[in-house]
């Protein structure tokens, strides 16, 4: 586990190239071309139509954010969906969809029940995964996955039983761009002992403009690395 979660923290810092700014005015110009999901959101709306549009979740401003709603997501109730507005004109740059203990996430089957679910869901919608297994990413992904880093890396600290149970990853093509879509789920042991049992999903728009920058960036990570032996 020491060796899994060790090559994951490197993953994460070859490969967590994402821009932190997606072409959110690109794509908010192609509203007919454009990828629509819950309620009809778009990428590229404001705080303001997104709070317009989402009527089935209500919103947690708990620790006062305007982007948190909580409710009943794919039939698990409790779940949670956040928005991310980034850009000039603060537009929807990204989303993901979190299930945990409050969602029923209270065990490795239930987790893993739960993920097959949403992976069937996934795959009617928009066709098989990537396919990529044992800790390879697509070098684009999103925050279900960094996340998912993160976790682990934190959490290996504190106690060696923290692992990823299952991931897919999927590239949806529209004129205006590219959709990849990450689907996690894993637990970690948290300061008390406790394992804590997380799925997620992100959906997060790129283009190959962006794409080509990432590949460039590897490419000269990997030629330091290589310039050193």
């Amino acid at each position: 586990m020491k060796r899994l979660i060790s090559f994951l923290l490197v993953v994460a810092m070859l490969f967590s190239l994402s821009p932190t700014v997606m072409a959110t005015e690109e794509l908010s110009n192609n509203k007919e071309e454009q990828f629509s999901f819950r309620n009809g959101i778009l990428f590229g709306d404001t705080v303001d139509v997104v709070w317009e549009k989402e009527d089935k979740l209500i919103p947690d401003t708990t620790y006062g954010e305007n982007n948190v709603f909580k409710g009943e997501i794919a039939g698990y109730k409790n779940a949670s969906c956040i928005f991310f507005f980034e850009g000039e004109n603060n537009g929807l740059s990204d989303i993901y969809y979190s299930f945990d203990k409050k969602s029923g996430m209270n065990s490795k089957e239930s987790l893993m029940a739960a993920y097959e679910k949403l992976n069937e869901s996934l795959v009617r919608q928009y066709g098989d995964p990537l396919g990529l297994t044992d800790g390879e990413f697509y070098i684009f992904h999103g925050r279900a996955i960094d996340i998912m880093l993160m976790d682990l890396g934190i959490f290996s600290m504190i106690s060696k039983d923290n692992r990823y149970l299952d991931y897919d990853e999927w590239i949806i093509d529209f004129p205006s761009g590219k959709i990849k879509i990450d689907e996690t789920a894993f637990y970690y042991t948290d300061y008390k002992g406790d394992k804590v049992y997380q799925l997620l999903v992100s959906y997060t728009p790129f283009n190959e403009e962006q794409l080509s920058d990432l590949n460039e960036s590897k490419a000269a990570k990997q030629a330091n690395i290589d310039n050193d032996l």
